[in-house]
């Protein structure tokens, strides 16, 4: 088949996609592996694809099934992409579309066992932000059990939280030392010995889930992934709230949440008094501007003459009403416009 954007058959790019997912089972069937676990990350794949027009989401469908199908892990004497080269030979892509796949599936693969690499297109950015994702929602906090129970970890351990907040800390300082953007040659001898700094691992299962919600964010690359991502992460929090409330303790990440909402609260509280404050300076107007009409009417002798005075205030109150229900209308709205800002930078 001819990669060619223009007119490419969907139908057939739907069979390829097929025949890869056989594939993928076929060859990793008696590997011990969790064949759902691509077909996860294909839909999450597809799922931010509908966002991104501009990607590929052939390319994109191909990679995210057959990145694992040459694994060195999986296939210790497998070598030189052999599984990926004997799928797609039976397919006549273009020379350099089908280098594109074979590059963007090794590098994949290598992301997949460690996070380290960089992707080097769009599509390679949205596969990868799909497996981030799997570390997030009921799908991360089962993965992070398994993975503990395999490991024989500890449920949790109280001294993992000094080792979250150090490891936050070190990252910290990272960041800000790539700001600086200082001459390697000119640095303090200081700085050196502060960069030679690593990062622990926590030991208990929890300590990691705590890792990884602070960590893996920060490692996706598309608005929609993030966006998935923060959804997810409120069931997390839920959890180690939970967690927490029932052992007795106090989590490093729940402690920061609760600080931020607090101070999301006492924002939206002062907004609030100061919106209400503005609406309370225009019904205190209107009070008067009643009391004048009434000295106003009431200075006149002549009743006919106060009752036509009247019918103008009626109209004139029925004025005022409509403007101060408009003014609580827009006043909520604007609080509730800040209350969705605040939220969203505390997602960020």
């Amino acid at each position: 088949m001819k990669k060619n954007n223009e007119t490419e058959d969907k139908y057939e790019q739907f069979n390829i996609i097929m025949k890869a997912r056989e594939f993928m089972k076929g060859v990793l069937k008696d590997k011990n592996v969790d064949i759902t676990y691509y077909n996860r990350i294909y839909y999450t794949c597809i799922d931010i694809c509908k966002t991104i027009l501009e990607a590929d989401a052939f390319f994109v469908g191909l990679i995210s099934l057959l990145f694992d199908i040459d694994n060195e892990k999986i296939f210790e004497d497998n070598n030189n992409n052999e599984n990926l080269n004997l799928f797609l030979k039976d397919y006549q892509f273009e020379e350099e579309y089908k280098n594109k796949i074979i590059e963007s599936v090794n590098i994949i693969s290598k992301f997949n066992e460690n996070h380290s690499m960089k992707p080097a297109n769009l599509e390679e950015c949205i596969v990868m932000d799909a497996i981030i994702l799997e570390h997030f929602g009921a799908t991360g906090l089962s993965l992070i059990f398994s993975k503990g129970g395999k490991n024989k970890m500890f449920l949790f351990d109280p001294n993992d939280l000094e080792i979250i907040r150090e490891n936050k800390i070190i990252r910290e300082e990272k960041i800000n030392k790539k700001l600086e953007q200082q001459p390697k040659k000119r640095r303090h001898k200081k700085n050196i010995i502060e960069e030679k700094k690593e990062e622990k691992k926590p030991i208990s299962i929890i300590g990691n889930l705590e890792e990884d919600i602070i960590n893996m964010k920060n490692k996706l690359y598309t608005e929609k992934a993030k966006s998935i991502a923060a959804q997810r992460q409120g069931f997390m929090f839920d959890f180690l709230k939970q967690f927490y409330k029932e052992i007795g303790e106090n989590g490093y990440i729940t402690n920061i949440e609760d600080k931020k909402n607090k101070e999301i609260e006492k924002e939206i509280e002062r907004f609030t008094k100061k919106k209400n404050r503005e609406l309370y300076k225009l019904i205190n107007k209107e009070k008067e501007n009643e009391n004048k009409r009434e000295m106003k009417k009431n200075s006149l002798d002549d009743e006919k003459e106060q009752e036509k005075l009247e019918k103008i205030f009626e109209i004139e109150r029925a004025d005022v009403n409509k403007r101060i229900l408009r003014k609580k209308k827009e006043i909520e709205d604007e609080i509730e416009d800040y209350k969705k800002l605040l939220t969203n930078q505390k997602k960020n």
